[in-house]
């Protein structure tokens, strides 16, 4: 699966606006079309509705949602996505610490390259691809 990432080092104060790197997204691909909303905090939220539900001991409960909530504000919002043209789909997800195009198969060199393009822009972290 082509994947291409834009890390931001966990240990600088640099963090991305993530609804402002959508808005990007979608200025600069057209058929970018906002999956989900907060997927880190959706997670911890349908975790407590199903342990609710469960016979689980309290005290395992209340770990598992504090590592979920931890989770979601250490690294959240966390915003899925996709983006296609008549190469291919490429999905993504959208949190302050990273950037993420996964393609679903190969897609073409030209749509590629423009994904490549678009995270080296912010010229703030490391870009890894893997094809």
């Amino acid at each position: 699966m082509p994947t291409i990432t834009l890390d931001i080092d966990r240990n600088s104060n640099h963090q991305l606006d993530v609804l402002a790197i959508f808005e990007l997204i979608e200025n600069e691909f057209s058929s970018a079309k906002l999956l989900s909303s907060d997927a880190l905090l959706d997670r911890a939220n349908n975790a407590r509705v199903l342990l609710e539900k469960m016979d689980f001991d309290e005290k395992d409960k209340s770990k598992i949602l504090r590592t979920l909530e931890r989770n979601a504000k250490q690294y959240g919002p966390a915003y899925s996505f996709q983006i296609s043209d008549e190469s291919g789909i490429v999905n993504g997800v959208l949190r302050p610490i990273d950037i993420t195009f996964m393609a679903e198969s190969t897609i073409s060199p030209e749509l590629w390259e423009r994904l490549v393009k678009f995270v080296q822009q912010f010229d703030i972290g490391k870009v890894s691809t893997f094809d």
